[in-house]
This record gives C-alpha cells, structure tokens and sequence, in this order.
C-alpha cells in the first residue's frame, strides 16, 4: 500500500499519518525530513536541496 500524504503547514499531515501508522502498521517515509538530513550533510545531493 502506497499513500502520499500533502497539504499546507499546519494541516494535519503528521497527525494523519500516524493515525494510519498506529491503524494499519505500515512503515512512514517523511520527504521532508529527508530533505532536512540531506540539507544537514555537505554532499551533492544535500548541497542540491539547500538550492
């Protein structure tokens, strides 16, 4: 099962989310967070997202 979760800060997403996570029990890839820990490294892909 695959579900994109999108919407305005502040909307609920990550309330949502873990509803679904604690309902169904399947695991929760956070974009954004991934996005903050490529920012956090000096690498291409970090440096690319910092742009």
């Amino acid at each position: 099962m695959n579900l994109l979760i999108t919407g305005a800060p502040g909307a609920g997403k990550g309330t949502m989310s873990q509803k679904i996570i604690e309902e169904y029990h399947i695991p929760h890839i956070s974009s954004g967070q991934m996005f903050r820990d490529a920012m956090a490294t000096d690498t291409p892909i970090g440096n690319l997202a910092k742009t």
